[in-house]
């Protein structure tokens, strides 16, 4: 398999991670929010129940568990994203949309974007 293949097939796993954890935030967030919770307690109830899922679905699915990465560069990579989702949530709820699902939505795909560099970069880096 040449370079490239291998580059985009990193690139479609990492894709695939990525959603299958983000489904998981926002439904996560949908639901809480369903159930009664503002948008922003959904937001940190629900980045709590994922940072474990999502390192071991990184370490797993996308590095094969071949790369040990650092569940505390991890962690503090979750909670920097929080404070960033956080952040954009507020300037979207209060300045774009008013809606709590698209904000939320919105929210989570600039981060996601973010992430990926440094779950790369950074998280698993050899």
């Amino acid at each position: 398999m040449s370079v490239l293949n291998n580059i985009l097939l990193f690139k479609y796993r990492y894709l695939l991670v990525g959603i299958i954890n983000t489904l998981l935030f926002y439904l996560n967030s949908c639901l809480l929010i369903f159930v009664g919770f503002s948008a922003y307690l959904a937001q940190i109830i629900a980045a709590f129940l994922s940072i474990f899922i999502n390192f071991y679905t990184y370490k797993f699915l996308l590095f094969s568990g071949k790369k040990k990465g650092s569940i505390s560069k991890f962690l503090f990579n979750h909670l920097t994203n929080y404070a960033v989702s956080y952040c954009i949530l507020f300037l979207m709820l209060n300045y774009i949309s008013s809606n709590q699902y698209i904000s939320t939505g919105l929210t989570i795909s600039i981060v996601a974007i973010i992430n990926y560099f440094i779950i790369i970069n950074w998280v698993f880096k050899k």
